[in-house]
């Protein structure tokens, strides 16, 4: 809601400030003729059209704040860099992934305290920073399961009219419904005795709805007194519109209905012309003056006295270059507003901010703001040092093909063209002896561990300095000429290894038996833990055993010397 009401105001305030905003400027760059003629660009229109179908508030216990994006075209559009905005101007950016399928929904999870459910509005920024949709501003206290959505999927008549709260419906069709509108006006204050088009629309659209436009006006007490009713019919696209001429002086309440739904209520205050115009004042503020080129640069202000959905313009210029960029917004119901930028040009940037004023109010201009773009910086480590010479940037913004890094004494520090999401890569193990080795750990990212993986994906913001951590390894051999080991293998430096012995006693009659551990390691149990401080050999020792053979042959004598006995007394000579 607003983006399309932004750039009707736009195109107007643009015609009605740029002279004023030509002479302000002076710094620019001048024609031939001496006098500043900038083109302007105009930006307000968003990379797609995608609204804010449903939003959960205040969930029940336990459960998550969601934000249901939905997506009435025919092309799967990606989300990348677009953001959600609340009241407070917090700011959440979608992930890098996020991607909602044609007519299809993404649900956002922003964290459960970044809503108000006292009151609270989002609006959605594609990545440029350009507003695409904004809801009103909207209250939960109850924290039932109830949403606030939209009456049906894709209802975008940019008013209140288009929101109810009922039960949620995540993921799903918020059903069917009615919309009747009135489109907000330009104008807060009508002139007496001038004619004025009210204007609205029917969704789903349809011709010839009856539409009842209802006019009351506030009598001595505060009572609303009905000044006039009048019933029009909607055209082919459910547009319709009825023309009203104020008679007299004071405030107004306007309101639409159809027999299935009413529309939100306006109010106009109608004024003598020529009334003396009362000034006003527009901030313009910035958090930083310097930023990194690629980043989101945020500047928020607020316009005196407060006036709820007034178009705020933006006009801002790189200095050094002929184009003048002009962006809207709308205020906030305290007066504030805001703009995300993502400036694409190394220079500074100078900004002003104009409101064009209304029949009671002067227009005014903010101060100019300057804001320097640099250069963000990344500086890539590799500890230990001295093992690489160079490692590989894959992809990322303005990186068409792999990049390949030269490392001096491990470190490297490179002046990027945008701030933005890179993939790096670094061998997963890197041979030193034919026993050791290093095994990559990790990638850290200003001081903490952000990925395990050899290629990731790594953010960079500004002045980011990211170490690819290696640990060292060392084998153990474990050797035996009997039986069956196990241990041996690669190890962390100062871990403990486990090598054992399966079976302590091999053969029959000449037996092997084990007899303990020799090389890096002594000991005598068949199961030894060791701590890999450095490369390890250990042997298992078997000793010969006859134990079983002398018995066996002392058995083998002793039943042979029986067995000739037994036969000398057989042979005994008769008598």
């Amino acid at each position: 809601m607003g983006s399309r009401c932004s750039a009707i105001l736009l195109t107007m305030l643009l015609l009605a400030s740029i002279t004023a905003f030509q002479s302000a400027l002076v710094v620019y760059a001048q024609q031939e003729t001496g006098q500043p003629k900038p083109p302007i660009v105009e930006e307000t229109k968003p990379e797609a059209e995608i609204l804010i179908n449903e939003v959960e508030f205040n969930p029940p216990e336990g459960q998550a704040v969601w934000v249901e994006l939905y997506n009435p075209s025919d092309k799967l559009v990606k989300l990348s860099g677009w953001m959600l905005v609340n009241y407070r101007l917090e700011v959440y950016e979608l992930p890098d992934d996020a991607q909602i399928p044609a007519k299809g929904f993404y649900v956002a999870l922003p964290p459960r305290n970044w809503l108000n459910p006292e009151g609270d509005l989002i609006i959605l920024l594609d990545s440029r920073g350009v507003e695409v949709d904004r809801t009103p501003l909207l209250k939960d206290t109850i924290g039932d399961g109830r949403t606030w959505q939209r009456v049906y999927d894709g209802a975008d008549t940019e008013t209140e009219a288009d929101w109810k709260f009922t039960e949620n419906t995540l993921y799903g069709s918020n059903g069917e419904g009615e919309v009747v509108s009135i489109w907000p006006f330009n104008l807060k204050y009508w002139t007496i005795n001038l004619p004025y088009h009210i204007v609205g629309q029917v969704l789903p659209k349809r011709e010839d709805v009856t539409v009842t436009v209802k006019i009351e006006g506030l009598g001595i007490g505060g009572e609303r007194i009905p000044v006039e009713i009048a019933q029009v019919t909607t055209n082919v696209n459910g547009t319709w519109t009825y023309t009203w001429i104020p008679k007299s002086l004071g405030i107004y309440h306007i309101k639409a209905y159809t027999g299935k739904a009413s529309s939100q209520e306006f109010t106009v205050q109608v004024v003598e012309p020529n009334v003396r115009l009362k000034p006003s004042s527009l901030t313009l503020a910035q958090t930083q003056k310097e930023y990194y080129l690629g980043s989101k640069v945020k500047v928020s202000g607020t316009l005196n006295p407060p006036r709820k959905n007034e178009a705020i313009i933006l006009f801002y210029k790189y200095i050094g270059f002929p184009e003048t960029y002009g962006r809207g917004t709308l205020t906030l119901p305290d007066g504030r507003f805001f703009f995300i930028l993502k400036p694409e040009k190394l220079a500074v940037i100078q900004l002003q901010a104009y409101w064009i004023g209304d029949p009671v109010t002067l227009g005014s201009a903010s101060q100019i703001l300057q804001i320097i773009l640099v250069k963000p910086t990344l500086t890539l480590k590799v500890n230990p040092p001295n093992v690489l010479e160079k490692l590989q940037i894959v992809s990322g913004p303005g990186i068409s093909k792999p990049l390949t890094v030269k490392l001096e004494n491990g470190t490297a520090k490179l002046r990027l063209n945008s701030t933005g999401t890179y993939t790096l890569t670094v061998p997963n193990l890197i041979p030193l002896t034919e026993n050791s080795r290093l095994r990559f750990d990790g990638w850290i990212r200003n001081g903490e561990k952000i990925s395990g993986e050899a290629t990731a994906k790594i953010r960079v913001e500004g002045r980011d300095t990211v170490e690819a951590k290696y640990t060292r390894e060392y084998l153990l051999t474990v050797k035996s000429e009997f039986g069956e080991v196990s241990g041996g293998g690669w190890y962390r430096e100062g871990s403990k290894a486990t090598v054992t012995v399966q079976s302590t006693e091999i053969g029959f009659l000449v037996r092997k038996v084990f007899g303990g551990w020799s090389g890096d390691y002594t000991g005598k149990e068949p199961t030894a833990v060791i701590v890999m401080d450095k490369p390890k050999t250990v042997v298992a020792v078997w000793e010969t055993d006859f134990t079983q053979l002398y018995i066996l042959t002392a058995i083998i004598v002793a039943v042979g010397c029986i067995a000739a006995v037994l036969t000398k007394v057989g042979k005994k000579p008769k008598k």
